[in-house]
């Protein structure tokens, strides 16, 4: 996982009061398989084509989310466990912005505070270390967590993408929440 710290200068691992952002690794993957594999919880979570994933599928997910280039996946972990995934996606070196997305895998951890934790803990060292100077997340129209989540971490709203997101039972809206670093 050195293109993190090749790309952004982030020194891994990242640690925080209560969990630590790690590098993806393949000692991860049966941790996050029960999450990639329910429909229900992936309805909001990635933008593209709802389905779900075996292990082999989600082993060229991550290496394809974490290709060293444009994009990096990390484990949010507590206790050494690892509950979730935090994403820097579509890395613009040259205008300094990325996308952020994130989701606790497991269900235990939800409601505790620890995504809005990893999320300020990401944006700390991305924005006011002068590693990027503008995050970005997409977030489904009727996903209100994951919205408020970003909106409590300082993202504020900038639009609306218009059918953005296909879904067996139609097209969804994604909402645009930025923030920008000083």
């Amino acid at each position: 996982m050195n293109n993190a710290r090749t790309q952004l200068g982030l020194d891994l691992p990242v640690v925080g009061t209560n969990i630590e952002l790690l590098p993806v690794e393949g000692e991860h993957l049966p941790a996050f398989k029960p999450f990639f594999k329910d429909e229900a919880a992936l309805y909001y979570y990635l933008p593209g084509t709802l389905k779900t994933y075996d292990e082999r599928a989600l082993s060229e997910l991550f290496k394809d989310w974490n290709n060293g280039d444009t994009d990096v996946l990390l484990t949010i972990s507590k206790d050494k466990k690892p509950i979730g995934l935090i994403s820097i996606d579509q890395i613009d070196r040259d205008n300094k912005n990325a996308e952020l997305g994130i989701a606790l895998t497991d269900p235990e951890s939800r409601g505790k505070g620890l995504a809005k934790a990893a999320i300020r803990l990401l944006t700390e060292h991305l924005l006011k270390q002068n590693r990027l100077h503008r995050l970005y997340a997409r977030v489904a129209v009727g996903n209100h967590r994951s919205r408020h989540l970003f909106e409590v971490s300082g993202f504020r709203y900038e639009g609306t993408l218009r059918d953005a997101m296909l879904r067996p039972d139609g097209y969804l809206d994604m909402d645009v929440l930025g923030k920008v670093g000083d």
